[in-house]
């Protein structure tokens, strides 16, 4: 299976195929949702928290396909407003906020990150996220990050002088000291954000994802309307966006994982803490989640 997804992802012919595949089925999805499916409502969703492993006041990073959940009353302010209204202020919510859906070809032609302006590229639940009342955004101009609730404004800050984008001090890496909870909805390992933080923060992580000795200047207007210059290193496209496969991690968290529904989106709730401890567990043995690194044999049978 590794194999053939891996000889997708090198052939343009075959990815542009399964892009097209994508496309179609996430209309067709539309359009029975559209047509057989009642509307899900705020309260729809607030009744599916509990059973789905999330309480009030828990600090929780969100990574979700909104088309996954069903029809939704509001479209994402119904997935957002039940969010703020079920975990409240006194919890945090965070979710990615990335301009770029390719690192390299986004830095190549960046001229200017916007904290106030510059759109999300994580989705329609995390662009309305972005621009709701009271959420701050951060100022890493390639893995912003937008939080609400309670520190929100001190989880976001200082984003901008990080070395890369989850080092020492990065939303990142105080999240994960925080505990978060990871929450997935529609989506697996490969779009959940913490996992890609031991890149940065393992101590013992051997494998580099950055192009090397290559760092990019980028123009960043902050919040304030101040514009900085932020130094940021760019991972490689030929080993990073091609070679990693993060659900090669999923069979030694995957009884961590608290599995439940919200509307027809399958979800996920894994603790950030638990999830970084496994990975320098598997990092000891050389287990990483990347087609072609020197894999256990195990490890090949996830």
């Amino acid at each position: 299976m590794a194999n053939i997804k891996s000889k997708i992802k090198k052939s343009k012919f075959a990815l542009s195929l399964y892009g097209i595949y994508v496309k179609l089925r996430s209309k067709a999805r539309f359009l029975y949702l559209k047509w057989f499916t009642k509307k899900l409502t705020e309260d729809d969703l607030i009744k599916q928290f509990s059973a789905i492993g999330l309480n009030p006041g828990d600090v929780i990073v969100v990574n979700s396909s909104m088309t996954k959940i069903g029809l939704l009353e509001n479209g994402p302010a119904t997935v957002v407003n039940a969010l703020k209204r079920y975990i409240g202020h006194e919890g945090l919510i965070v979710m990615p906020t990335y301009p770029h859906r390719g690192m390299h070809q986004y830095l190549e032609n960046c001229k200017l990150f916007d904290v106030n302006e510059t759109p999300s590229q994580n989705g329609a639940i995390s662009e309305y996220f972005r621009k709701s009342e009271g959420t701050y955004r951060s100022a890493h101009p390639t893995h912003s990050v937008a939080a609400w609730g309670k520190d929100a404004e001190k989880i976001v800050a200082g984003h901008e002088n990080c070395k890369t984008p989850y080092a020492k001090g990065s939303p990142y890496d105080k999240l994960i000291q925080m505990g978060a909870k990871n929450f997935l909805i529609g989506v697996n390992f490969d779009h959940m954000i913490l996992l890609r933080s031991f890149d940065d923060l393992g101590e013992n992580n051997k494998i580099n994802t950055y192009i090397p000795n290559k760092i990019y200047h980028v123009p960043v207007k902050l919040a304030s309307g101040d514009i900085v210059t932020v130094d940021t290193p760019c991972h490689d496209p030929e080993f990073f966006s091609k070679e990693r496969w993060n659900m090669r991690l999923f069979s030694y968290m995957k009884e961590y994982i608290t599995f439940g529904h919200l509307g027809n989106a399958e979800t996920w709730v894994l603790s950030s803490k638990e999830m970084f401890r496994i990975q320098q567990e598997c990092a000891d043995k050389d287990i990483y989640p990347f087609y072609h690194y020197r894999f256990k044999p195990e490890y090949e049978q996830v």
